[in-house]
């Protein structure tokens, strides 16, 4: 972390073999540079991963995971991967587990009235 009393910036650098994770609740970056040339860097959120005005740049096999289990912004972000570099932004929404469990359930509630209906002789 470099601080010249007017401007803090952020750079985090993985060299071949190095690892940078950060898991949170909550993370948010602005104007982090970020350079991945062999090793991996990963954020890890759990309900809100917000990142603005970086710099993120993936090379020599190096690896970018932005993974937000909520929410994840990106805004103004400029993003390289070259010479088999990777960056990945990945959202998967904590609500998806809650959708499947309803239309499971109103599932077996139809097939419970289906069969009422049916012992029943209605059909």
């Amino acid at each position: 972390m470099n601080a010249d009393g007017k401007n803090t910036k952020i750079k985090i650098n993985t060299p071949p073999g190095a690892k940078v994770e950060t898991n949170a609740d909550k993370i948010i970056m602005k104007g982090v540079q970020e350079k991945s040339s062999g090793g991996t860097i990963s954020h890890n959120a759990k309900n809100k991963l917000e990142q603005a005005d970086n710099t993120m740049s993936a090379t020599n096999k190096g690896k970018i995971v932005n993974k937000s289990m909520g929410d994840l912004h990106q805004t103004n972000n400029i993003m390289t991967a070259e010479n088999k570099g990777e960056i990945q932004n990945i959202a998967q929404r904590k609500n998806v587990g809650r959708f499947i469990a309803i239309i499971g359930a109103i599932a077996a509630i139809i097939t419970i009235i289906w069969f009422i209906v049916d012992i029943s002789g209605l059909l």
